[in-house]
């Protein structure tokens, strides 16, 4: 689907949900193929009005607002996930830089 390469869209989390989560995005939100095509195509919600973007995008297309509202932030979960470093690259200092004191103050 071309509307999945675009990240304002939609569509451009259903893959990455759906290998994250072992379930369809359709059988998720209870939505038929129609419901879903019409939601790949919508922009995501915007942070700063994001309850009244999800709103009109659940109306839109037939969906439960509170599933697509779990959805989205899942998706966005997921999205962040997959762009932190891996485990390997996170050295020490790093890690101290949170800590009060050092360990010989204990």
């Amino acid at each position: 689907m071309l509307a999945a390469r675009s990240s304002k869209l939609i569509a451009s989390v259903f893959a990455p949900w759906e290998r994250a989560f072992g379930q369809t995005a359709a059988e998720h939100l209870g939505a038929d193929g129609r419901s879903i095509a019409k939601l790949a195509l919508c922009l995501r919600p915007d942070p700063d009005n994001w309850a009244a973007d999800v709103a009109e995008v659940a109306a839109a297309c037939g969906i439960d607002e509170g599933r697509l509202s779990a959805f989205l932030r899942q998706a966005a979960s997921v999205e962040r996930m997959a762009s932190a470093p891996p485990v390997e690259d996170i050295v020490d200092g790093r890690l101290m830089a949170a800590r009060d004191r050092n360990e010989d103050d204990e």
